[in-house]
């Protein structure tokens, strides 16, 4: 509890050559510390601090098991700090991963935060293959606890990336406002009607 605040801060403040031998010895349990209460912002400031080049083997560690560390309670930290500090074709194979399970992980209470971290710093594809799986289902999830908050962030998202995602945009409009099977004008089954009397689906329609 005590000693990774030290590492911490030896990170933060040690020169590349002192970082990369810390990291060194990270290298082979590093799974073990990214599962750890402490030991997760060990790795976490390791990632922060040292070049994106310098942290492979983090990346190495997670790539094969994402969708499972982006469910973890330690490992969604991790995965959320790679995404800042590192470009998305070096994360490739991770995302891959993640955005096979979009639905499941937006409902999850740690993989929530993951999939909202990709419509914040993945590329335009990346942020594509989220809004058009929240389109498909978008009055499950516009009324779960957890991903309600990936719907409103998809909304953020096509706001400000409104050149790359105008399609996508309109396409969120069309599900919540008439649904898989368009009504004009709609009706009281339409998503936008349903989620209205949701105390989840009126706090991100003000968006």
């Amino acid at each position: 509890m005590h000693g990774c605040r030290v590492i911490q801060k030896a990170f933060q403040v040690c020169p590349p050559e002192l970082q990369s031998m810390l990291a060194g010895e990270l290298k082979h349990g590093v799974l073990d510390c990214i599962k750890s209460m402490h030991g997760n912002h060990v790795v976490q400031k390791c990632i922060e601090q040292m070049p994106p080049e310098s942290v492979s083997f983090v990346v190495e560690a997670v790539e094969d098991k994402a969708e499972a560390m982006a469910a973890h309670i330690y490992g969604c930290r991790i995965i959320q700090r790679l995404l800042e500090h590192c470009t998305p074709k070096r994360l490739e194979r991770m995302l891959r991963q993640i955005l096979r399970s979009i639905r499941k992980l937006s409902t999850d209470p740690y993989g929530n935060y993951v999939i909202r971290h990709i419509l914040e710093h993945g590329n335009p594809e990346h942020k594509k293959s989220i809004v058009n799986e929240v389109c498909n289902y978008v009055l499950e999830l516009g009324k779960d606890k957890h991903a309600s908050n990936v719907v409103e962030k998809c909304f953020e998202a096509a706001l400000v990336t409104a050149a790359f995602l105008k399609e996508e945009r309109q396409r969120l409009i069309r599900a919540v406002v008439l649904g898989p099977v368009p009504k004009d004008p709609p009706d009281r089954y339409s998503p936008l009607v349903q989620l209205m009397d949701d105390r989840r689906g009126r706090r991100w329609q003000t968006v």
